[in-house]
């Protein structure tokens, strides 16, 4: 299980604030299988959950 603490002035590239959604949204997408992201296997090897 990971805790990840999100910087509070923390961006994306469109200027926008990076928050536990908007987070858990970009994770979800660089796991999902239809997306073909080739990196996802370093992320994750089995169920994921968010809680909170």
């Amino acid at each position: 299980m990971f805790e990840i603490a999100l910087n509070p002035d923390a961006k994306w590239q469109d200027g926008s604030v990076i928050n536990a959604d908007s987070y858990i949204y970009s994770m979800k997408q660089l796991l999902n299988s239809k997306m073909r992201n080739y990196r996802a296997n370093l992320y994750i090897s089995g169920e994921s959950a968010v809680a909170g």
